[in-house]
């Protein structure tokens, strides 16, 4: 499954999953607050309509004709709502649904408003949460039961939860879908850069390193941007410089190989005879090629991070002598002045001899090829701190100031 699809999926199916579980609250709540509100305002009317009941009672000494009374007063109360119950529409429900029940002081049903309704079995619990109804000398003559303080809903009611319940759904129907199209945006947003990405390193695996991508996010993605763009630059310098490394390499080869050859050529043809100074110029260039092939094979094991070094206390003033003894005959053959300049007899070192040797011949073979006659290349050593220093120094023609900040490539 693509990236992109999984995320769709995930973001869609955490969206499903908060909104029911947002409704299902959502419903409880409501269902537990209107509850609430039910009973304590069906209470309420309940003792509102109290008096009035026991007064009645009072003038007729019975509770005759009740049904027809009662009848008049909810339809007086039903255009007088907000005066009565004073809770505006919600509570309007109440007024005209609420079943009544009106007990006698026996515990005789007297009235019931909604006698088609089927009766429910009356505990005395229930009895015992309704109104009772008192007479001037606070003697019970009746109990009055609004069906809804005892949590009952009316049709009206029921179909007033129904709808929030619909809408609910409805609503939590368009998050959702709102939530869905904005979460197809969002992966896209992710997946895009990783895409490209995917591409662009298909692209370099085959060798075009010209592939940048945009960095169009300050986040993680774009770094992950950066990051790679550096590495394309860095990869495309690298074989640039393995480039320019095998030209030097075969037009170094090139000088002892032709040597050899046109050498060999002519001993083969009798024209040059195989004396001891001439087999000695040939054994030069071979140990010229091997020297070459050395070097090949240390910087293979440099690039493979192999190279060993066989690190021992040595004197690095000791070193530096000795090689710009070894490098003088050089000098003298380019009629340029090698001198040393050592400031401290002792600079103890921890180091390999063979490679700080090697870096110091390089170094001054390269001031000497570059130093004309007449020229003084100078080699030097001292204390720095707790640091040694060595430094060539030539009176040639310089690096140009260009070449400078990739003379350690």
């Amino acid at each position: 499954m693509r990236l992109n699809l999984r995320l769709i999926i995930t973001f869609v199916l955490v969206t499903c999953i908060t909104a029911a579980l947002a409704m299902l609250l959502a419903n409880r709540i409501i269902h537990y607050q209107f509850n609430n509100l039910v009973v304590e305002n069906g209470t309420r009317y309940s003792r509102r309509l109290a008096p009035a009941l026991a007064r009645y009672y009072e003038r007729n000494k019975s509770w005759d004709g009740l049904e027809n009374v009662i009848s008049r007063f909810l339809d007086n109360l039903q255009n007088n709502d907000n005066q009565v119950i004073g809770n505006g529409a919600l509570i309007e429900t109440v007024v005209r649904d609420d079943r009544l029940l009106l007990l006698d002081g026996a515990g005789n049903l007297v009235l019931d408003t909604q006698p088609q309704e089927k009766l429910p079995v009356l505990t005395q619990t229930m009895i015992n949460k309704g109104t009772p109804v008192l007479d001037r000398n606070q003697q019970r003559i009746g109990t009055l039961i609004a069906m809804s303080s005892l949590g009952a809903l009316s049709t009206s009611q029921r179909t007033f939860l129904t709808q929030i319940n619909f809408w609910m759904v409805v609503a939590s129907f368009l998050i959702i879908l709102a939530l869905s199209v904005a979460s197809f945006f969002v992966a896209r947003s992710i997946s895009a850069p990783i895409q490209s990405l995917v591409r662009a390193a298909h692209q370099v695996a085959a060798g075009d390193y010209s592939q940048k991508l945009p960095v169009t996010n300050a986040d993680e993605l774009g770094d992950m941007a950066n990051s790679f763009n550096r590495m394309v630059s860095q990869l495309e310098e690298q074989r640039e410089l393995r480039r320019r490394a095998m030209a030097d390499v075969a037009h170094e080869l090139r000088t002892p190989l032709s040597v050899l050859q046109v050498e060999l050529e002519s001993m083969e043809d009798g024209l040059t005879t195989p004396t001891p100074e001439n087999l000695h110029a040939l054994q030069a260039e071979v140990k010229l090629l091997n020297h070459l092939v050395e070097d090949l094979r240390m910087l293979s094991l440099v690039e493979a991070h192999e190279l060993k070094l066989d690190c021992v206390l040595l004197n690095l003033a000791d070193l530096t002598r000795e090689v710009a003894e070894r490098m003088d005959e050089s000098a003298r053959a380019r009629k340029v002045v090698l001198q040393v300049d050592i400031q401290d007899r002792d600079l103890p070192v921890n180091g390999d001899t063979q490679r700080l040797s090697q870096v110091l011949i390089n170094l001054i073979s390269n001031a000497l090829q570059y130093t004309p006659a007449n020229g003084h290349v100078t080699v030097g050593a001292r204390r720095v701190d707790q640091q040694a220093q060595v430094w060539v120094r030539d009176s040639g023609e310089g690096i140009p100031p260009e070449d400078l900040p990739f003379i350690f490539e």
